[in-house]
């Protein structure tokens, strides 16, 4: 199973990205964020598929995210 996470300061936007995970019966929610920060605490020590990432948020936006996640920066996007 694929483990996800959603990084989305839109509570509208993340509920439909959460919606769209639980409908794939091959993914599962690992956590939801709203901001960059918190979400790169969880990757540095939970192993994630998959990151769905908004780009402008408080915080730390999603450019930011992707420059600081250390070796994962080269996943696909």
């Amino acid at each position: 199973m694929y483990q996800v996470i959603i990084v989305e300061d839109d509570p509208m936007v993340a509920e439909i990205d959460k919606q769209y995970v639980e409908h794939n019966s091959k993914m599962a929610i690992a956590g939801i964020f709203q901001n960059g920060q918190d979400a790169l605490d969880f990757v540095r020590t939970h192993p994630v598929d998959l990151i769905m990432l908004d780009y402008y948020m408080p915080v730390m936006d999603g450019r930011t995210f992707s420059s600081n996640s250390g070796p994962r920066a080269s996943w696909p996007m």
